[in-house]
């Protein structure tokens, strides 16, 4: 019976294959730039941060939820094509148990890029002096080679500032 959703929602994971969009408002850095040397260091792989201006999160990536961690500060996404992406919010959040965030996709999920998936208090991040900086990041893997280019600036959610290619 709504088969033609199925149908719209597989077209929208097909338009946006291989395109990365910004989770929240605000400016797109290098990841160098993270105030957590694992992450600056890109020891769990290569991405970009950005400093929101705004609570709402959206997908950067269409994919399939793969992880949502029991303090809701992070979540992997398993991309229609591939790659392996996390999405960090803030650093030492998990010190939080989950109070800042409210994420509206579990395990195993569907998610559309551009799509919100949930909220984060960026003021109660901050009163708790902690960095809400919101990391997307490439998981190294051995598998999955990903090459990508990302533009820096203030951007808005759901604006495309990059694309990767999987080799």
């Amino acid at each position: 019976m709504f088969n033609f959703l199925k149908n719209r929602n597989k077209d929208k994971v097909t338009e946006t294959e291989g395109k990365i969009f910004v989770p929240v408002d605000g400016e797109v850095q290098s990841l160098t730039h993270a105030s957590d040397s694992i992450f600056a260091q890109k020891t769990m792989g290569d991405g970009f941060l950005v400093m929101p201006s705004s609570d709402k999160i959206f997908a950067p990536v269409s994919g399939t939820v793969t992880m949502v961690a029991d303090t809701k500060h992070a979540l992997a996404i398993h991309s229609a094509d591939g790659a392996d992406i996390l999405l960090h919010l803030g650093i030492d959040t998990v010190e939080l148990f989950g109070k800042p965030f409210d994420l509206k996709v579990k395990k195993g999920d569907t998610i559309i890029a551009q799509s919100l998936i949930g909220t984060m208090d960026i003021a109660q991040i901050k009163e708790a002096d902690l960095s809400p900086e919101v990391l997307v990041i490439f998981v190294k893997s051995e598998d999955v080679h990903v090459d990508f280019q990302v533009q820096n600036g203030e951007k808005k959610h759901g604006q495309q500032i990059g694309q990767y290619t999987i080799n």
